[in-house]
């Protein structure tokens, strides 16, 4: 089965992790994987160049946004930006912009862009993992419609609820706690920001979409309205 051609027209882009490309699931007969909208969607990865070589044809890239390695390839043929991206090289920080791809059971994307970050690369990384967070608690958000979710009442709440949850559970709730009160909630990048920059606490997107689903499905938290979070108490 031959793929079908790439449609530029039908392509989105959403910023990605590593670790989010190396374990979705791949679906050989659509070409595509479980976690992007469609097969012309493409994805934005930040992180460190730790590996560059430069072909005849192409430059290949192994990126570490510490989450996981990744190789990209950009095909200086298909682009005129060839004299901007000469200054990349090993130990930088880049944007890339491509299509994630597997052959051989490797997986790699085919870059249509490679940018240096030339802009303070602490906050470049923060702000993708932001965009990243973002786009996961888009596509997991309920309709509008939907009211919000009914607090569990066989939970306890304030101090004993709090002593349920452990790591980054706890953090969320706590900061949540602490918080005046207010119609719509407190916003989620106001959450993510507060727990990885304020805080310092290491941990991926990954890791806080898994803890905003176990606050969720136990009762603690419950999304309002364009992805804001309430106590459930």
């Amino acid at each position: 089965m031959s793929r079908p051609p790439f449609s530029m027209e039908n392509a989105t882009v959403v910023p990605v992790t590593v670790k989010q490309c190396k374990e979705a699931q791949y679906d050989e007969a659509t070409y595509s994987f479980s976690f992007l909208p469609s097969r012309d969607t493409l994805v934005k990865i930040v992180g460190q160049v730790v590996e560059y070589e430069r072909e005849v044809s192409y430059d290949k890239y192994i990126l570490d946004d510490a989450t996981g390695l990744m190789e990209v390839r950009h095909y200086t043929g298909r682009s005129p930006e060839k004299v901007e991206e000469a200054d990349i090289e090993k130990g930088l920080y880049v944007r890339a912009l491509g299509s994630l791809r597997v052959y051989n059971e490797v997986r790699s994307v085919n870059a249509n862009h490679v940018r240096r970050c030339e802009s303070n690369v602490a906050d470049e990384l923060f702000h993708h993992y932001l965009e990243v967070m973002y786009h996961i608690a888009m596509k997991r958000s309920r309709p509008p419609s939907d009211p919000p979710a009914a607090p569990v009442p066989e939970l306890a709440t304030g101090s004993r609820k709090r002593k349920r949850l452990s790591g980054l559970e706890r953090l969320i709730f706590v900061y949540c706690e602490a918080q005046p009160e207010s119609e719509n909630g407190i916003p989620l990048v106001e959450i993510v920001n507060a727990i990885v920059h304020k805080l310092k606490y290491q941990v991926d997107s990954q890791q806080f979409s898994t803890a905003f689903d176990f606050l969720e499905e136990n009762g603690f938290l419950y999304t309002t309205i364009d992805n804001h979070f309430k106590l459930a108490v």
